[in-house]
């Protein structure tokens, strides 16, 4: 689904009723290119909240964002004084979301995630960083992005590896052939064109090597898939 023009102010009126109904909040501002009046397509929404107390890490979360739509990706960071939480929404919107106590801060850190839930997590948004760079025309920081999602997938190939190693079952091919399709697809990843196919052929196989570590492992590329499709339509449409 193409998001309409616009979208981040509408996602920021949400925000800014959403913050209104909260006790726990006393101010939010957007902040960035929106604020500026300068945003495009591409541009994420960048806002500012300030919370009582200690309650920072509770709206830096992906369960607060969750009310304004399916949260498909995240990464976070917190310091002793604030809170950033940086999501992409299954339908690719990108919300960047800083959040600052009033008083004394006591910041609550992510939830704990197992090995491959926070390698899935952080997988998911570097890949969908790589399409939004390369759509912005920056194939230097697109192609680095590429590289660590195949690094994601060469570390995957390790692991079950040295699992059939502990087991006794030999190396077999599988990692052989892990590397040769990393090296192929990166190799086109240093422009638009190339980078798009890129990122799905890696978001493929991490699937499969994903399902071979833990076979609970549940593929979503939802968010990936809204940026690429907005991706390839601009690529489509004349300037």
């Amino acid at each position: 689904m193409e998001l309409a023009a616009g979208w981040q102010d509408a996602l920021f009126d949400e925000i800014r009723r959403a913050t209104e109904a909260d006790p726990r909040i006393v101010a939010v501002r957007a902040c960035g290119s929106v604020a500026a009046g300068s945003a495009s397509d591409w541009s994420d929404l960048d806002v500012a909240v300030r919370v009582q107390g200690h309650a920072a890490g509770e709206i830096a979360s992906a369960a607060w964002l969750s009310q304004f739509g399916p949260v498909w990706a995240t990464d976070a960071s917190a310091s002793s004084v604030r809170s950033v939480v940086r999501a992409v929404y299954a339908d690719g919107r990108r919300l960047d979301l800083s959040v600052a106590a009033a008083g004394p801060a006591r910041v609550a850190q992510p939830p704990a995630l197992s090995r491959l839930a926070a390698r899935t997590t952080r997988v998911r948004f570097t890949a969908a960083m790589a399409v939004v760079r390369a759509a912005r025309g920056d194939a230097l920081l697109a192609a680095h992005l590429a590289l660590g999602f195949g690094r994601d997938c060469l570390e995957l190939a390790v692991q079950i590896r040295d699992r059939a190693l502990a087991n006794n079952h030999g190396l077999g091919d599988a990692g052989a052939q892990a590397a040769q399709r990393v090296a192929v697809l990166l190799a086109g990843a240093g422009d638009r064109q190339g980078c798009y196919p890129a990122i799905e052929g890696l978001a493929a196989l991490y699937d499969e090597l994903a399902a071979t570590v833990d076979s609970s492992y549940a593929a979503d590329w939802s968010g990936l898939a809204s940026l690429l499709a907005k991706a390839r339509h601009a690529l489509a449409t004349p300037v």
